[in-house]
């Protein structure tokens, strides 16, 4: 699984540690039934802009 941790964050496991990625995860099973191959993990703004999807492979995160 990758971890892609937007430039705006400036230290990883803090963003990591912020967007509760254990409970994302958690949900991501739950829905799909497989552990995401990347998360994206990004402030609202970037998400917004409609860049990224998320898919069954994938998985955005809004701390």
């Amino acid at each position: 699984m990758n971890i892609i941790v937007s430039d705006f964050y400036k230290d990883k496991l803090q963003a990591i540690e912020k967007a509760n990625l254990r409970d994302e995860l958690n949900n991501h099973m739950s829905q799909y039934g497989c552990l995401p191959k990347t998360v994206y993990i990004l402030p609202i703004f970037e998400a917004m802009q409609g860049k990224y999807k998320p898919t069954k492979y994938t998985m955005i995160v809004l701390p």
